[in-house]
Formats: structure tokens, C-alpha cells, sequence
């Protein structure tokens, strides 16, 4: 797969709110993409989506692809991953990326599968590197329970894929006077797409703040003891 300078990243969307995880992925994109001299693009999915998309161009995508459907209020696993993968097929980007969360974590293998190309998940960075002579991505993530990190690139195949944790990387800060281009594309429901459906969606709240929003952090380990 021959491909653009673009770096790809899929905005989630609950409730009419862009997920904090996909502003943070898209804060990455936006370092990547210095890096390569490339673009910023986001792909949106959702109901009456327009305005999310404009919030999106504030927050550094120079391109949005934008498909709203009614059917699509709710994240729909055959049909959001039959329609990145057709967007993927079409445009060629150098990366795509994903929060990790729930629901990336279900998208994100069921397109590289679809578009055959690899993923890694879980990343806490990606970076570029040069080795052997080429700038390529890389990836870091914790292996074997955090008792060690491993570095991952990638080979030829395209678009490198990978989800990104929470927390791992900034959300960038909106500027309502960046522009960027907003384009509708027109989704015919399949018989596949909807065979299962999302009908609802219930988030449980936390019982306390989660450790990546979280002001102060205090760990102890073994040798701590009470006096």
C-alpha cells in the first residue's frame, strides 16, 4: 500500500462529547505528524456529528471525515469498522491511531485485521527513530507487568497502526481560529453492519478518580511499614 503523509486518528464520540482519550491520541498525532512533515485527520462517526467536528478542527485537525447517521448514535462494530477500513483503503494514510480504551480496544485489531496491517496496543509513547538509516515510528509499551518496557517498530506494511493509553500524551489546547477541512462521506448501510447492534450505552461511574486523573499519586512499596 503506497501511501500519503497523514496521520490518522479516530475521534470517539459518546453523547455528543469527544472522548478526552481521543483529544490526548490526537495531541500525539499533531507531534507526529512535525515529525514527518505530514497532516492531521480525524475520522468522526456519530449522529449529528457536525459540530464535533468543527470542535476537532480547534484542536488541530487540518481534516476531518465526517459520516453521521442516526443509525450510528452508538458505536456499531461492523459498520465503524467496515467504514475506517474503506476510508483507510481509499486515502492510504502513514498511521492510524486509537485511544485504548473499551471501545478502541474492539475497533482498533477488528480494522488492522480488516485492512491487513499490524497493530500494538497499549502504547504509553510513539515516537520517531531512526534506524538502520530510515526515520520509523516507534512504539513503547510496558511488558511483562511493567517490569519492563519494550520498543516496537514497524515494517513496511501500511498504515501503522496502534492505541495509545490514557494519559499517555497531552490533550492539545483549542484555538477557535484554526481552519480545517470538514468532509461528508456518505454512509449506505450494509446488511452486515447491523447485524449486531449497540442499542445502549451505560457508563458506570467510578467509585473513585481513575489514577490517570488524578492530581497526586502516593505508591509505596515493600519496605513500607507502620510504625
Amino acid at each position: 500500500m503506497s501511501t500519503n503523509s497523514e496521520v490518522w486518528v479516530w475521534a470517539e464520540q459518546r453523547n455528543g462529547k469527544l472522548m478526552d482519550v481521543s483529544l490526548q491520541t490526537l495531541g500525539k498525532a499533531l507531534e507526529l505528524s512535525q515529525d514527518i512533515n505530514g497532516r492531521v485527520v480525524a475520522v468522526l462517526i456519530g449522529e449529528d456529528a457536525g459540530p464535533l467536528a468543527e470542535e476537532l478542527v480547534s484542536y488541530g485537525a487540518e481534516k476531518v471525515y465526517l459520516v453521521t447517521d442516526a443509525q450510528l448514535k452508538n458505536y456499531q462494530s461492523n459498520a465503524y469498522t467496515r467504514i475506517i477500513s474503506e476510508l483507510i483503503e481509499q486515502y492510504q494514510p502513514e498511521m492510524m491511531l486509537f485511544g485504548a480504551n473499551v471501545i478502541g480496544m474492539d475497533l482498533a485489531p477488528a480494522v488492522a485485521a480488516r485492512v491487513r496491517t499490524g497493530l500494538t496496543a497499549h502504547c504509553s509513547d510513539l515516537h520517531m527513530e531512526t534506524i538502520d538509516g530510515k526515520s520509523q515510528l516507534v512504539a513503547t509499551i510496558p511488558g511483562f507487568s511493567g517490569g519492563m518496557i519494550v520498543k516496537i517498530s514497524w515494517d513496511e506494511k501500511r498504515p501503522c497502526m496502534a492505541t495509545l493509553s490514557s494519559g499517555a500524551a497531552e490533550k492539545p489546547e483549542p484555538d477557535q481560529s484554526r481552519q480545517g477541512e470538514i468532509i461528508t462521506v456518505d454512509y449506505q448501510a450494509t446488511e452486515d453492519d447491523l447485524k449486531i447492534q449497540t442499542i445502549e450505552m451505560v457508563e458506570k461511574q467510578p467509585a473513585a478518580t481513575p489514577v490517570e486523573g488524578a492530581a497526586i499519586v502516593v505508591s509505596g512499596g515493600k519496605g513500607v511499614k507502620s510504625e
